[in-house]
């Protein structure tokens, strides 16, 4: 979502017994992915992007989000 939402994804993740993480930053993501790789089961990545840059933004984290997965699968 790249616009205000009332979804409470944290919660969200809990009530699936799911971690959470939130990020602002690509430091904060990158992190956040690290965390999540390297214990078992599901983890949801909350990306925070600015509005007006999501766009942008959006396509540069799926970018890097697409990377990090490959170099994960190989």
């Amino acid at each position: 979502f790249t616009t205000p939402h009332d979804a409470d994804l944290e919660s969200a993740a809990a009530l699936y017994g799911c971690k959470f993480h939130s990020a602002d930053t690509v430091t904060g993501f990158r992190q956040a992915l690290e965390v999540a790789y390297a214990r078992e089961g599901c983890t949801v990545i909350e990306a925070v992007v600015p509005s007006q840059s999501a766009l942008e933004q959006g396509r540069a984290l799926t970018s890097r989000v697409e990377r990090a997965l490959r170099r994960e699968a190989s």
